[in-house]
């Protein structure tokens, strides 16, 4: 049951850009409302995840404006309207899944949240409608979708983002796969051209082959751009 992993690169727009590339250098960019910094290496890596995943929130974008990632998100969005298939899309931080939870809801969408900010029992209620499919779409994290769920009936999951664990990432696309599938679930990461992307994947791949020395049953990830290829138990993302 391994699935079909695709990495899709994706550009930040000119203006998101620009100072996405002044913040990871210096620390510092100017806003509107002030200045924005970062005491050390730790926050720089926050803010410009932050800077990536909702830029709406230091208003370098309007709430409604679509980023890059949201471009490339929104074909596949289209493409399950078309359809009627359900789509999971998942993304690692609050404001960032509350954000595409909101673009989807404004196309009048019959979409529902789920991260840690809903309570258990409504977890249930929204699960409930969407495997008998008064919900289409689900946003949320992998924390707190990566278990309790089963959802054979996906075809695809969407990674708007990726948090440092590998473990979140194998156990969140594992809800479409807790059975036997009749053909390979097909996930897609979303990824900034030159961002911290790139290092968050070489933490994921890193994590996965030390748990894979320990154990080769989980197998490794390849966060790579480059044609998805599987031998030897191990998994490549491209």
């Amino acid at each position: 049951n391994h699935p079909v992993v695709q990495v899709e690169t994706c550009d930040m727009k000119p203006a998101i850009r620009k100072l996405y590339d002044e913040f990871a250098q210096r620390g510092i960019i100017e806003l509107e409302q002030g200045f924005l910094e970062a005491a050390n290496a730790g926050v720089n890596a926050i803010r410009c995840r932050q800077i990536m995943g909702h830029p709406d929130t230091f208003g370098l974008a309007k709430p409604d404006e679509l980023t890059g990632k949201d471009e490339h998100m929104m074909i596949h969005v289209d493409n399950h309207v078309e359809t009627g298939e359900r789509l999971v899309i998942f993304a690692a931080l609050i404001p960032e899944q509350e954000r595409i939870y909101r673009l989807l809801l404004k196309k009048g969408l019959k979409v529902a949240l789920i991260n840690g900010t809903i309570s258990g029992p409504e977890r249930q209620r929204i699960d409930k409608d969407f495997r008998e499919g008064r919900y289409q779409f689900i946003v949320g994290s992998a924390a707190t979708m990566g278990v309790g769920f089963n959802w054979p009936f996906l075809n695809m999951v969407l990674f708007a983002s990726l948090d440092y664990g590998d473990d979140s990432f194998t156990q969140a696309y594992k809800r479409a796969i807790r059975s036997k599938r009749e053909k390979a679930l097909l996930v897609i990461v979303l990824s900034y051209r030159d961002s911290i992307d790139q290092k968050i994947f070489e933490a994921v791949e890193r994590k996965a082959k030390d748990y894979n020395t320990i154990d080769e049953t989980k197998p490794e990830i390849f966060l790579k751009a480059e044609k998805e290829v599987k031998k030897n138990g191990k998994l490549s993302m491209g």
